[in-house]
């Protein structure tokens, strides 16, 4: 059986960023990337939005229980815009070697133009999950007890048949007649 596994991540803050960005409403973003050269992100979460300047400081923490040795994080600092999409601020990929199973804990530096010097500081550690097949188990319906009055029970010393014939009169108007053993 596969030991399932859990990440607990989070992003503390975003120092060092463009002055551009100045009055801008800050968010990370953080996905799990499929293992091999073209990962994709599969389960992405989010911070909450401050508004920020060359320092924002979100101390946000999320789970993801999708991990799979060999899957990436890829954090994004992004700009929130109503009107428009989104800016991208930089960018910062943690392959799985650096932080599991040991777990992680420190700077990364943001890649993307006009980022300069920026930084993201973040935590990730790596926790087991609990055995879902064990919870399974716990949690199957058990089957209902039957009914004395639909049990079958068999004298094996003595077994007596009884056979009931009933004739049936097929003239609505003609008198019941007793059944005959």
């Amino acid at each position: 059986m596969t030991r399932r596994v859990g990440l607990n991540v989070t992003m503390y803050n975003a120092v060092g960023l463009p002055t551009g960005v100045m009055n801008a409403d800050l968010f990370c973003e953080c996905s799990l990337v499929g293992s091999g050269a073209h990962g994709v992100p599969f389960s992405t979460k989010t911070t909450h939005t401050l508004s920020g300047g060359d320092h924002v400081a979100w101390s946000a923490t999320v789970l993801f229980t999708e991990f799979s040795e060999g899957n990436s994080m890829l954090f994004k600092v992004m700009d929130e815009n109503i009107l428009t999409n989104d800016e991208l601020i930089g960018t910062a990929t943690v392959e799985s070697n650096v932080f599991f199973p040991a777990g992680y804990e420190g700077t990364l530096k943001l890649d993307h133009g006009g980022a300069g010097d920026a930084y993201l500081e973040v935590k990730i550690a790596a926790f087991e999950l609990p055995d879902l097949s064990a919870t399974k188990a716990a949690l199957a319906p058990t089957p209902a007890p039957v009914p004395s009055s639909i049990v079958r029970s068999t004298n094996t010393a003595t077994t007596t048949t009884t056979t009931t014939t009933t004739t049936v009169n097929t003239d609505p108007f003609a008198a019941p007649k007793p059944p005959t053993r």
